[in-house]
């Protein structure tokens, strides 16, 4: 698009269609407004595509500080207190539905009300609206503030108890194995109910092995990585079903092979088979007890690798105080997709093949290779800052797939998946 064609065709609009009156004198803020038109004209050229919204709001600007409307303000009060007796606010869903807060994200709300409390020692009502549509001005109008507010006092601070309750009995949990106490299921639940009570968190309740509305409704679904859950966390007869059915069988073919260890809840004859298989043809051989560290791939060399790719990523988070909670449910799916993302990268081919080797599996030794510390996390690119446009964190990781170096948040938080 030629910009001197736009201004053009803008003049012509503006001749055509409003009452010009004589020139004046161009005063400052009407030369502030040319530049603000500039600077859309100069960014609309710019690019290859442009989308156009229009969007009608209410503006307050005209009230300063200490210039607020007493009808204004009285309306405003008489809102707020009709609101706050509502008792929809408790049902999150309904809240955002029924006071047109869908279009605006928990962190934004915070970032609104954080910024109208840090008003200025001088002022009486806090931040003008003025202040606050200027500098957020997705908000339609002032009436959002108190919204904004009260949606926070009910779900942002139960988010907070959430993630106290999570800590605590996570804090339980890892202070029961370090005395090497048994912990059931039901200790779980039990230690999930009664902090809840402490802390006053209502409505809650503790899982019995499966999976909730809410927390599907949350979770972070990569899609290498197949989720369930289990009361007990160790591997029954029916988890090893549930692995047959969605991670096996879809990646084999009509006959294959299967090695695996002598845990009893898979060892049984019957999971393999035809009939229970989809009519595939399954051969299963055991791996002899106490042989594992010998005769298993995974044990002889490609496990190290994962534990080196997970540690180095713990280890960042917690050497440089980054605020991610790696315990938290979706940020292990997060990391394990990531891990598996990299780790099935074809530079890492031969590795895996050296693991079936060492095993005693290949007579073929597909040496040289290279090992997750040589091609993700090698020390000469440390220095190195971030590719990503804009960053100047130090590099993580080279991605394995497009040797991209990526500090930690372009990495991890924003999921560089191929």
């Amino acid at each position: 698009m030629n910009p001197h064609n736009i201004v053009s065709a803008l003049s012509d609009l503006i001749a055509n269609n409003l009452t010009v009156t004589q020139q004046s004198p161009i005063i400052s803020q009407e030369r502030q407004m040319a530049e603000y038109l500039a600077d859309t004209v100069k960014l609309m050229t710019s690019g290859q595509k442009v989308d156009y919204v229009e969007e009608t709001t209410l503006d307050f600007g005209r009230y300063t500080d200490d210039e607020e409307s007493e009808e204004e303000e009285e309306s405003m009060l008489d809102e707020k207190e009709s609101e706050e007796m509502d008792e929809d606010w408790k049902d999150k869903e309904l809240a955002s539905e029924k006071y047109n807060l869908r279009s605006f994200s928990e962190e934004f709300m915070r970032q609104v009300i954080d910024f109208v409390d840090r008003a200025g020692p001088g002022s009486k009502h806090g931040r003008s609206w003025k202040a606050i549509h200027h500098r957020f001005q997705t908000i339609p109008d002032r009436s959002y503030i108190p919204r904004f507010r009260k949606y926070l006092e009910h779900h942002g601070t139960k988010r907070q108890k959430i993630q106290d309750l999570d800590s605590l009995v996570y804090k339980k949990l890892v202070d029961a194995r370090q005395k090497n106490l048994v912990v059931h299921g039901l200790d779980i639940q039990r230690w999930g109910l009664k902090i809840a009570k402490e802390i006053k968190l209502d409505d809650f309740h503790a899982s019995h092995g499966k999976m909730g509305e809410q927390v599907k409704r949350h979770l972070f679904q990569p899609k290498n990585v197949v989720i369930t859950c289990s009361a007990s966390g160790k591997l029954t007869t029916s988890l090893v079903k549930y692995w047959r059915d969605n991670c096996f069988l879809p990646l084999v073919g009509a006959k294959c092979l299967l090695l695996s260890d002598s845990y009893p809840g898979q060892n049984r004859e019957e999971l393999y088979q035809p009939e229970n298989c989809g009519g595939k043809k399954v051969t299963r051989l055991q791996i002899p007890q106490n042989t594992t560290d010998e005769l298993q791939p995974l044990d002889c060399y490609f496990n190290r690798q994962i534990k080196i790719f997970l540690k180095t990523c713990y280890h960042r988070v917690a050497l440089d105080e980054l605020d991610i909670h790696l315990h938290e449910r979706n940020n292990i799916i997060r990391l394990v997709s990531l891990m598996h993302n990299q780790l099935s990268a074809d530079v890492f081919t031969p590795m895996i093949k050296y693991a079936w080797f060492s095993s005693g599996l290949m007579h073929e030794d597909p040496s040289p290779f290279v090992s997750v510390n040589q091609v993700c996390f090698a020390s000469s690119g440390t220095h190195i800052q971030c590719e990503e446009k804009d960053c100047d964190e130090s590099v993580f990781i080279t991605c394995a797939r497009c040797s991209k170096k990526l500090c930690f948040q372009h990495f991890f938080t924003s999921y560089h998946f191929h």
